[in-house]
């Protein structure tokens, strides 16, 4: 089962006024170089890519250390579903991608005001709650969440959690 967060809205977002708020978002948190892609429009709604330009993986080595396919850059998509009144993110596998994505999700729920709800625990974060985007960047947010390595399990497991991220982005 995939796990997703779900941002629901009382008001439909026009798809135009959505992609202007996730670049707004893009900015406030993430910053430079990350970029915003218009993907797909399907049955089920609109689909945005948020990238990070100039990041995939160039080996079947990098690829495996990042959990990422070949060819394909860091990034994370955005739905727009349910004509509007969804917002829906797909957790990636790759931590340095999920960091990032938790970033837009904690900005777009305190800017659309609407609880964030995540379907695998039914857990929810009300807009202005913070877990992700406390920390500046990912090292910041690691440091935080697993404390100093002390031992060389836990430095294995850090350089592990360091290596999905490029080292530029650090």
């Amino acid at each position: 089962m995939a796990n997703y967060s779900l941002i629901d809205l009382s008001e439909p977002q026009d798809p135009s006024d959505f992609a202007d708020r996730l670049e707004l978002a893009i900015d406030t948190v993430l910053k430079a170089p990350w970029a915003l892609e218009s993907a797909t429009k399907d049955q089920f709604g609109r689909y945005w890519f948020i990238s990070l330009p100039g990041t995939a993986p160039q080996d079947e080595a990098a690829a495996r250390a990042a959990l990422l396919p070949m060819g394909e850059n860091i990034g994370f998509m955005v739905a727009l579903m349910d004509h509007g009144r969804r917002v829906a993110f797909r957790h990636p596998p790759n931590a340095f991608e999920r960091w990032a994505q938790g970033c837009i999700e904690e900005e777009l729920c305190a800017g659309l005001g609407a609880p964030l709800v995540f379907d695998a625990t039914g857990r929810s974060a009300h807009p202005g709650e913070r877990e992700y985007s406390l920390s500046a960047t990912y090292v910041e947010y690691l440091a935080r969440r697993l404390g100093p390595p002390t031992s060389d399990a836990d430095r294995s497991f850090y350089a592990r959690y360091l290596a999905m991220a490029p080292a530029e982005h650090l």
